[in-house]
Parts: C-alpha cells; sequence; structure tokens
C-alpha cells in the first residue's frame, strides 16, 4: 500500500506489495492502533467524529536487494542509484532473530516482538 500525507490527513492507496509505490504491507487488522504489534512501523486509523473505528496495522515493505530512503516522514521505495537523505539498501531478513547484532554486516531495523531483522547497508 501507499501511505502519505500527514498525520492529520493522511491518503492511503492500494498498491502490490514490492512495486515502485508501495511504502508499507498490512501486517494485521485492529479496533485501535494501540491494538497493533508493538513492533510495527506505522498504522492507519479511520475516526468517527474523533473516535478510532480501525486501524491497519504497517510494517515498512522491505525487499531484500531493493532500496529505501527512510530519512523522511514515510519510507520511499527508491532505485539504489537514486538520491534520498537516508538511503538503506535490504541485504538480508533474520528471521528467529531479536537485535541487530544478527546482520553480518550494516545495520538492522530490529522487529523484537515478531523475532526478525531486517539488515541494511547504508548506501
Amino acid at each position: 500500500m501507499t501511505l502519505g500525507g500527514t498525520v492529520a490527513d493522511a491518503t492511503i492507496a492500494k498498491a502490490s506489495c514490492g512495486s515502485r509505490s508501495s511504502n508499507y504491507k498490512v501486517i494485521g487488522k485492529a479496533p485501535t492502533n494501540t491494538s497493533c504489534v508493538s513492533d510495527r512501523d506505522n498504522y492507519y486509523a479511520e475516526t468517527l467524529n474523533g473516535v478510532e473505528q480501525g486501524a491497519l496495522c504497517l510494517d515498512i515493505d522491505w525487499v531484500v536487494g531493493g532500496c529505501m530512503d527512510v530519512g523522511g516522514e514515510d519510507p520511499k521505495r527508491i532505485d539504489c542509484t537514486e538520491r534520498g537523505t537516508q538511503r538503506v539498501k535490504v541485504t538480508n531478513i533474520q528471521q528467529g532473530a531479536d537485535d541487530a547484532g544478527a546482520c553480518t554486516s550494516g545495520t538492522g531495523f530490529t522487529y523484537p516482538s515478531r523475532h526478525f531483522v531486517v539488515c541494511v547497508q547504508e548506501l
């Protein structure tokens, strides 16, 4: 999916996972954002009269071998040669790991509740 806009005025659109326009993937649905798994990257909530009506729990749409600019408000899929503020290339996704030490090189984005680490190289 593609999530953009601001916290107060978010935009959301369906996109295929791994596609150029996808920056997040839905990992769950919950009655409120606080019911999402604690290590999720983001959420999108629908509200009615200020009351949350439901939430989509989101993770960055990491693709091994793919590059993302994670330096803005929302991540953006990029070509690995494109400029960006904080460009990373996904080298591996280590299942069953709880800390960035599981990455043999580079750094890692940890998901301790779900026991995996996304290993990246900074570009």
